[in-house]
């Protein structure tokens, strides 16, 4: 679960910043879903807590640089939507990359993982309409 600490409004998209309720983890989020579907992330209040996905967009690196992270598989395969995902975790964290950054590569259960935003994909029972 996941509390909102902040939104803030751009032109056409907006950042959500969340805070994990279990971990005590803050991840600013970008939110564009408003753009793509009616419907979207636009009924998120300050203070008030989700269950959310947090998607990280970014590319698979074979070692440590600015803005990596260490992942752990968790599941190789998770349907968010209509699209193919794996769960990783980062430190005690759940995100989730699209399956397609691992094509090239297989058999792996840790990896890292540069990263350049964090997508918020699912709030409650609501996916991105990228994702449908």
């Amino acid at each position: 679960m996941y509390k909102v600490i902040s939104i803030n409004d751009d032109k056409m998209t907006r950042r959500v910043e969340l805070e994990n309720t279990t971990t005590g983890t803050v991840d600013d989020c970008f939110d564009d879903s408003a753009l793509v579907s009616d419907r979207n992330f636009d009924f998120l209040t300050l203070e008030n807590t989700y269950n959310c996905k947090i998607k990280l967009f970014g590319n698979i690196v074979q070692e440590m640089q600015d803005a990596t992270v260490f992942c752990k598989i968790i599941c190789k395969n998770v349907v968010v939507g209509t699209k193919n995902m794996v769960q990783v975790l980062v430190e005690n964290d759940e995100y989730y990359i699209p399956i397609e950054k691992f094509a090239h590569i297989s058999d792996i259960d840790c990896f890292y993982f540069r990263y350049t935003r964090k997508d918020l994909i699912q709030v409650n029972e609501v996916i991105h309409g990228d994702l449908l």
